[in-house]
């Protein structure tokens, strides 16, 4: 989120503050009062000097939006405390209080009492609307990952039981291939041999024969 810094000056404590361009007025409101607790129990009031020099009164989040953008440098916001007797007062101080339109001209006096609780609650409330969305991405985030970690783990054993599939197969058919190859061997050993004996016999007999041809003669 995008955020702009202004110079807050409560009394003698002055420091800059970055605040969110979207609901600037509710951040300030609820920055103010961690800052400063207690303090702002009757209100806050919010005020700037514009280029003309009159002191300008902020009430809401369009206000100050608006006071940004007509600012030429660091925007110096003045912060007051309201007390209870505040509203006993005429209404001849609050007529320094002026809202600006967009092209800088005064418009008109203000006397309106900011809702402090109200403000600080709704402030509240966005802040944790954002730290549960994003709680929620972050969850979402982590579960994605433990799925596709999963998924990988999953791929992984899916290829390790394919490869031993496979080197399975390859060694049955090693297996195979040796077994007919010694079969073979063996049938050819067997096959030279009972050659070698009929030869051997032949031979005899053929031996025998011509000795008992050449008694005869």
């Amino acid at each position: 989120m995008s955020s702009t810094i202004c110079k807050i000056v409560f009394g003698n404590d002055i420091r800059r503050m970055p605040l969110p361009k979207d609901k600037p007025f509710n951040h300030l409101l609820l920055k103010l009062e961690a800052i400063h607790p207690g303090k702002f129990d009757g209100g806050i009031a919010v005020r700037y000097k514009d280029d003309e020099g009159d002191l300008v009164t902020v009430t809401s989040n369009l206000e100050l939006m608006e006071a940004f953008e007509m600012s030429d440098s660091t925007l110096r916001l003045l912060i007051s405390a309201k007390d209870i007797s505040d509203d006993t007062k005429s209404t001849a101080s609050d007529s320094e209080f002026v809202k600006v339109s967009k092209d800088g001209q005064r418009t008109a006096t203000v006397s309106k009492k900011d809702d402090i609780e109200t403000l600080l609650a709704q402030a509240k409330a966005a802040e944790e609307a954002e730290a549960a969305a994003a709680a929620k991405l972050k969850a979402e985030a982590e579960a994605a990952a433990a799925r596709a970690e999963e998924e990988a783990a999953a791929n992984a054993r899916a290829e390790a039981e394919a490869r031993a599939e496979a080197e399975a197969a390859a060694r049955a058919e090693a297996e195979a291939a040796a077994a007919k190859a010694k079969a073979e061997a063996e049938a050819a050993a067997a096959k030279a041999k009972a050659e070698e004996e009929a030869a051997k016999e032949k031979a005899e007999e053929e031996a025998a024969k011509a000795k008992a041809e050449e008694e005869a003669a």
